[in-house]
């Protein structure tokens, strides 16, 4: 019975797992240092509105919330949302201001982001780009990581040898 139970989920892990890469894309952490880098040049204040589209883990937001924002991720991937929820519920200092939410991000309400995160696959990110442009106020700062968002001018991307992030400031649509 255990060894069904232990196959269920995984095929489970698997299946959600197949589900958001192809979806949106696959699970991939972001590093901690170009985060680090990308808050300190985007100069968060307390109180900010950070949303992660396809959290994971919650690095994105964990590092956002230690700059005094708060932070809202949306996961389709069971098992990246289970460890993010973990590292939630051990991490009392940020306990507050993080929230991780097991919904497809294409429902999410952005009209009160500040900053919306994206790490997605190059084909997704049009349809980011008409979505934003409906849900998010003018002004949003956009960021795309790895991949830049077609017909857009970024107004920053910080960049080294292994990773990219295309900053972005939402126009009037």
């Amino acid at each position: 019975m255990l060894l069904l139970v232990l196959k269920f989920l995984l095929i489970l892990i698997l299946v959600s797992a197949s589900y958001a890469g192809i979806r949106a894309a696959p699970w991939w952490p972001a590093n901690i240092k170009h985060l680090a880098k990308l808050f300190d040049y985007l100069q968060l204040q307390e109180g900010q509105r950070v949303v992660d589209l396809g959290s994971g883990d919650g690095r994105v937001l964990f590092a956002a919330a230690e700059r005094g924002a708060l932070a809202i991720g949306y996961e389709l991937s069971i098992l990246p949302y289970l460890i993010s929820q973990i590292r939630r519920i051990w991490n009392t200092l940020y306990q507050k201001q993080v929230q991780i939410r097991f919904r497809d991000f294409w429902r999410a309400d952005l009209q009160e982001a500040d900053v919306v995160f994206a790490f997605l696959i190059p084909r997704v990110l049009p349809r980011l780009q008409r979505y934003l442009l409906e849900r998010a106020k003018p002004g949003t700062v956009i960021i795309s990581h790895v991949w830049p968002i077609e017909g857009w001018e970024p107004v920053q991307v910080i960049q080294d040898p292994t990773n990219a992030f295309y900053i972005y400031h939402l126009p009037s649509s």
